[in-house]
């Protein structure tokens, strides 16, 4: 019988992951067909694919090209957006005294840590795959070891964001290979019954 499997991508760690590689091409990228590439029939059976992310703000042709992936996504059966806060706070440079804002992501964190302790609870999976850089999640990852021994988790980092941390508490750790990538990604121009198409924004080509 195959193992239940179920993955968590933390989405601005992935996109900016992405950036830093030099990987821009790869952002129209159908997340389901690149978890895909790791929980792998017929040993695996991908139940489904959370995609955790912020509604972000400012820069309208920013914020439109989030809205047209986010909406590429939904064309995917068994791939749930969960939305995070996207807000500012204040700093202060302790060098030179230079105050402004920075933009940052809220709750994402707690809502990955949640879902995954909670599906683990209700038997959601055997496996686990993270798509993640970020090690606040170390914790629950403990928690999920420690509470359901028999729940694997399988760690794979985005380009540029390898967490040792992370790849400490998980029981394997996977190479995010390019290859996968450019093999995932969403046609040019996707076609949606009773709806205007949606299109790669430009400056992801």
């Amino acid at each position: 019988m195959p193992e239940k499997a179920m993955v968590y991508i933390d989405g601005f760690s992935l996109y900016f992951g992405l950036r830093d590689m030099g990987w821009s091409r790869y952002y129209w990228l159908n997340v389901k067909s690149l978890c895909e590439k790791f929980a792998k029939p017929p040993r695996c059976r991908l139940e489904g694919v959370k995609y955790f992310t912020s509604r972000i703000k400012g820069d309208q042709s920013k914020v439109a090209r989030q809205d047209a992936f986010i909406q590429a996504l939904k064309t995917v059966p068994n791939i749930e957006v969960l939305w995070g806060e996207y807000g500012t706070r204040g700093y202060k440079c302790h060098s030179c005294f230079h105050e402004g804002k920075l933009s940052t992501e809220k709750m994402t964190d707690v809502y990955k840590a949640s879902e995954m302790i909670v599906d683990a609870s209700q038997n959601k999976y055997d496996i686990a795959y993270l798509i993640s850089g970020d090690r606040d999640l170390v914790p629950a990852i403990k928690v999920i070891k420690d509470r359901f021994p028999a729940r694997r988790i399988v760690l794979i980092p985005p380009p540029m964001r390898y967490c040792s941390d992370l790849a400490e508490v998980a029981h394997v750790t996977l190479t995010m290979w390019e290859y996968y990538l450019r093999k995932a990604q969403f046609p040019p121009i996707i076609t949606r019954t009773g709806r205007p198409p949606l299109t790669c924004p430009p400056s992801w080509t």
